[in-house]
């Protein structure tokens, strides 16, 4: 039986903290709003990690990356022809002997498994890249998506180093 109460408290405990959770999130409101904010924009569902609403209005928007192997979010460089982008300091660098993946100046590729079918990426370049850019979902041998490439249509690359952010959204829904 003391086994049993355990779980419960500990369940106990979870669901309180979640409760909390949930009254900061609602705060964060007009009080007096709440309650026609739950049935205009029901369902809300807080106990597996979504929120859905016909439409939300923020000055600011945050994504946090929580696996790395699944980004939704992020930057990269197409880099000068020869030279390889180092994704730990996220520039291009000069390679060394023996480096492999040198740029061809025209592309490069992001891997994530965020990618899906129905995902939507979006890149903004910072720079000229000196011509088109745009967006291949690639894929594994068993059509598993693997991320994209970004490519550009200069056809002897880009002149100096373009640094690209991008971000993945999920499409759902009719």
């Amino acid at each position: 039986q003391s086994v049993d109460i355990l779980a419960l408290q500990d369940q106990m405990k979870l669901l309180q903290e979640q409760n909390t959770q949930f009254n900061e999130f609602l705060l964060a409101f007009d009080l007096d709003n709440i309650e026609n904010f739950a049935k205009k924009n029901a369902p809300l569902n807080i106990f597996d990690g979504k929120l859905e609403a016909d439409e939300m209005v923020a000055g600011a928007f945050a994504v946090k990356i929580v696996d790395l192997e699944k980004k939704t979010i992020g930057e990269t460089y197409i880099c000068v022809a020869g030279k390889i982008f180092d994704e730990e300091n996220s520039e291009c660098i000069e390679p060394k002997e023996g480096d492999i993946g040198l740029s061809d100046g025209k592309s490069i590729e992001v891997k994530t498994k965020a990618v899906t079918a129905t995902a939507k990426i979006f890149i903004t370049p910072e720079g000229d890249a000196g011509g088109n850019i745009w967006v291949e979902k690639t894929a594994d041998n068993d059509g598993n998506y693997t991320g994209f490439k970004i490519k550009c249509s200069n056809a002897t690359g880009v002149a100096k180093d373009v640094k690209v952010n991008w971000w993945i959204v999920e499409s759902s829904g009719p």
